[in-house]
């Protein structure tokens, strides 16, 4: 029974909120409805008035014929929705307005204008039937002419009614009008007259402008040719310096090698612009420039000597360097020397190892028993003396390969002596074998 008498509660209140839902929806169609009949009949007058003004200044300008056909000339008279420039006069341009051509034409032109803004209102309301809803309520758009469901400053702000605003109403001669009455405006005279002095006004301005340019040209070209007579002038050859620099005087012009100019003359020295020739005139002149220059000159001065102190020093330095290396070069050929010392102290020291060990050949054939010990010390002397000539060699290799010409030949003169002393003892071996010993170099007996 609960379940049953929820149910119906339910229903009842689905019922309740459609037909609350359908009420609301036929009192905004009411409203729309009442809104749309207000805006026709806005327009029906606004068309009414509109009519009356043209008529009113239609009748004015036919009045004043002989006077606009004085005034306007044939270049303004054109219907843009005919795409007709040349008449001859303003009768024949107000004659074909009244033709059936023409309002053929305006029909058909009137009616592309309100397909184009129906288009825009369209849009307009779709961007904002897509926009979330409020629940403030609706608000109405006189532009688009449909109620929004937003606030009416979001819709004010989107593209879509910034199109419809400026395409539908537009301002013109100082007045607003509506696309439809400003196209028939557009074809007045009021408006023509209003359009050429418009464009008379903007070519004055244009000439204006084209002269005082002509003008500031023609100045510029003369004060050129002021300046470049003035710098030739008074041009003075000689470089000044602190001590060349003659004492102020305030009719004399000074440092005008330091003018040039950018969009302006300028003075390098004292960063100011110089407008005309009697301003350069001043300004050379005057005291505040002298005294920079003075300042600039002193500076220059500085940085001379700075420069000069810098190359002394540098030249010294390379002095000092060049000094070092021949220190050096020397040194190398005082160890060189030292080195051929020890060489020629290693010869000898062999040359006197193979004559012990011929000595002491000669002993061990003197004396039989002791001829084993004997010949074991020659052998010893022998290896001790093969030994020195192998070290002797290397340290000749060394030489010749880090020293110079004159060591290559030096060490030549080494293994000549190194030669020589092995000559030596093989003689000694010779000798050994004559007196009858059965002795061979290197073996034992």
């Amino acid at each position: 029974m609960k379940d049953v008498e929820l149910e119906d509660k339910e229903e009842i209140r689905q019922e309740e909120g459609q037909q609350l839902e359908e009420e609301e929806g036929q009192q905004i169609k009411q409203e729309e409805k009442q809104q749309i009949n207000e805006e026709k009949q806005q327009v029906k007058q606004e068309r009414q008035h509109t009519k009356q003004e043209n008529s009113k200044t239609l009748s004015q300008e036919d009045e004043g014929q002989e006077d606009t056909s004085v005034i306007i000339p044939r270049a303004t008279l054109m219907c843009h929705m005919c795409d007709m420039t040349k008449f001859p006069n303003t009768k024949a341009y107000l004659s074909h307005l009244e033709s059936k051509n023409h309002e053929m034409m305006a029909r058909t032109f009137h009616n592309r204008n309100g397909a184009l803004v129906d288009v825009l209102m369209a849009d307009s309301r779709l961007v904002c039937m897509r926009m979330p809803k409020k629940r403030s309520g609706y608000s109405h758009c006189p532009a688009c002419h449909f109620p929004t469901n937003t606030s009416i400053q979001e819709h004010f702000q989107t593209t879509e009614h910034t199109l419809v605003s400026q395409f539908s109403r537009v301002r013109c001669c100082s007045n607003r009008y509506n696309r439809m009455i400003l196209e028939e405006h557009r074809l007045s005279l009021r408006h023509l007259k209003n359009q050429w002095d418009i464009e008379q006004e903007t070519q004055k301005k244009i000439q204006k402008e084209e002269e005082k340019e002509r003008e500031r040209l023609e100045s510029d070209a003369s004060f050129h040719k002021e300046v470049y007579s003035l710098k030739t002038s008074n041009n003075c050859e000689e470089e000044l310096t602190p001590a060349t620099l003659p004492p102020y005087d305030p009719d004399k012009f000074i440092g005008l090698n330091y003018l040039y100019k950018e969009k302006l003359y300028r003075c390098d020295l004292c960063r100011s612009e110089l407008r005309n020739p009697k301003h350069t005139e001043y300004h050379f002149r005057s005291i505040d420039h002298y005294y920079n220059l003075c300042r600039h000159l002193t500076e220059e001065e500085e940085k001379k000597e700075l420069e000069r102190k810098k190359l002394e020093v540098t030249n010294k330095e390379q002095e000092e360097l060049k000094t070092r290396e021949n220190n050096g070069d020397e040194n190398d050929s005082c160890e060189d020397m030292n080195n051929m010392e020890t060489v020629d102290e290693a010869l000898e020291d062999a040359d006197m190892d193979a004559q012990a060990g011929g000595s002491h050949a000669q002993v061990s054939a003197d004396d039989k028993n002791e001829g084993a010990s004997s010949s074991a010390d020659t052998t010893r002397g022998l290896e001790r003396s093969s030994d020195n000539q192998k070290q002797l060699q290397q340290e000749n290799e060394e030489e010749q390969c880090a020293g110079s010409g004159n060591n290559q030949e030096e060490a030549d003169d080494g293994e000549d002596m190194v030669l020589h002393t092995k000559t030596d003892v093989g003689d000694d071996e010779e000798v050994m074998d004559e007196e009858g010993l059965d002795y061979e170099p290197g073996v034992g007996v």
